[in-house]
Order: C-alpha cells, then sequence, then structure tokens
C-alpha cells in the first residue's frame, strides 16, 4: 500500500493560501507599494518567514501569526511610508547587512 501523506499544518493551509509581497531583502519601497495595493480589497495581516519573505493575508481570513513573524496589520487608510518603516525595522532585527543586496 502507498502512503498517506500526514495531514497539512494549519500554518502550512495559511501559508499556501497567502501572497508573497517580496522579501525583506528587497527595495522596502516596493515591498510596501505592492502591500498598499492589496489594501484596496480588505484589511491584510503581514508577516515573514525564516527566509525573510513577506507574506499577506485578508485580516479576516487570516490566522493569528507568531509574534516574531509578524510585521503589522493595516487597513485602509494606512499610510505607504509606515508600513516602510515597519518592514525597516522587522529587517533590521532579523537579516544579516550581508543578505541586504
Amino acid at each position: 500500500m502507498g502512503s498517506i501523506a500526514p495531514p497539512s499544518t494549519f500554518a502550512d493551509r495559511r501559508a499556501q493560501r497567502a501572497k508573497l509581497a517580496g522579501s525583506l531583502t528587497d527595495d522596502l519601497g516596493v515591498v510596501a507599494l505592492n502591500l498598499l495595493h492589496a489594501l484596496k480589497r480588505s484589511d491584510i495581516v503581514v508577516w515573514t518567514d525564516a527566509t525573510a519573505e513577506v507574506y499577506f493575508d485578508a485580516a479576516d481570513r487570516c490566522p493569528n501569526v507568531e509574534p516574531d513573524h509578524l510585521v503589522g496589520t493595516y487597513g485602509l487608510g494606512a499610510n505607504i511610508a509606515d508600513i516602510e518603516a515597519d518592514l525597516g525595522v522587522v529587517r533590521s532585527e532579523r537579516v544579516s547587512n550581508a543578505m541586504i543586496f
């Protein structure tokens, strides 16, 4: 008999549904702009993974994100400068200078 794949975890399902906005190693202004465009549809939750990729999902569908991966929750009217600043704080805390191009 073939083996049965283990059920996916809640986090795996969340990551599959989430959308990629960019990376903490990218130009943060561009990543913030991608997130600002997503706000036209709904409030969003933004987080990063262990490889510095930046993801987002609609706030009403997104489960709790681990605090050490959370960037923020943004709603309509969010300021792009605030989003970029939050990404900058996260980048300074989590990404080595050698990784930023």
